[in-house]
């Protein structure tokens, strides 16, 4: 410790003198936080430590899986082909064509489907030593959520402790 430093403890309180320094760091911390801190509805679920980026673009791309998106299109050629029918009062051969794409779009849709549904998304090759032995990759955090909002009511509890020392050492 350096010379000069007060750090001292009062247990019975729950009060700790710090040095002058790292009081005001605490305090610029916790002001910096009250400052830049975006107010977000209780069922938005980012992080506050997480800082927005800004749009390069600004169309917006919907990406499917190939699965997903054969069924699209084949429930579209559906209902185009019954519009069809529907309008001209019966079925020829133009409907029946696109009904007949659109079945086998959807089988193929339910096959690609069916066979991707046990593959992970993405594989990942690993450079190091060759192991045989099997090891289980962890489970993922399933996150509440209410879960940052909870977050925001510790800090907030947190500050509040903290001034409320200070206010305790101002006044002895």
């Amino acid at each position: 410790m350096r010379p000069g430093a007060v750090v001292s403890a009062d247990c019975s309180r729950g009060v700790v003198i710090m040095p002058n320094r790292y009081q005001r760091e605490i305090e610029e911390i916790l002001s910096r936080m009250e400052d830049s801190e975006p107010h977000r509805g209780p069922g938005d679920r980012t992080s506050p430590f997480q800082r927005q980026q800004a749009r390069a673009r600004s169309r917006r791309s919907i990406h499917l899986p190939f699965a997903n998106l054969l069924l699209l299109v084949s429930v579209a050629l559906t209902l185009i082909a019954t519009g069809l029918a529907f309008y001209n009062g019966a079925a020829n051969l133009l409907t029946g064509i696109l009904g007949a794409v659109a079945l086998l779009l959807f089988i193929a849709g339910l096959i690609v489907g069916w066979r991707s549904y046990g593959r992970p998304r993405s594989t990942s090759q690993w450079r190091g030593p060759n192991t045989s032995t099997y090891v289980e990759q962890p489970t993922p955090i399933h996150r509440n959520p209410l879960s940052a909002l909870i977050t925001r009511i510790r800090v907030f509890r947190l500050r509040r402790q903290y001034r409320r020392a200070q206010r305790e050492h101002d006044e002895s």
